[in-house]
């Protein structure tokens, strides 16, 4: 099999960016669009698909996420800011459960209903 060329390179996948993707291919099917993601596969990965695990994607030393520092900052008392990035096929929505919190509805409005 030999090199074949590639008219459109989509990087660090997100949701949004797989939907333009596949937009994309659907506009001319001789397209060759190419999906590229960071980290190992998903697929029968317990860490992915047991939610009792999910807290582990969150270690230092997780295989399923990367961890960016910012620069200290006075607005934390010097400390820095820990950033994690999934690092997994899939990305985010890989590792995170679909994790959501209930807001009170007058949290949203300001006034009782």
């Amino acid at each position: 099999m030999g090199l074949q060329s590639i008219d459109i390179d989509v990087l660090r996948l997100t949701c949004s960016s797989c939907v333009v993707a596949g937009r994309l291919a659907n506009l001319d099917h001789n397209l060759q669009v190419m999906l590229i993601e960071a980290g190992e596969s998903n697929l029968n990965n317990p860490w992915v698909y047991r939610p009792g695990i999910y807290p582990k994607n969150m270690k230092l030393d997780s295989k399923t996420a990367s961890f960016y520092y910012s620069r200290p900052s006075e607005w934390l008392g010097g400390r820095r800011a820990v950033v994690p990035c999934a690092h997994i096929l899939g990305g985010g929505s890989s590792i995170n459960f679909m994790v959501c919190l209930s807001v009170h509805v007058t949290t949203l409005f300001g006034q009782s209903y």
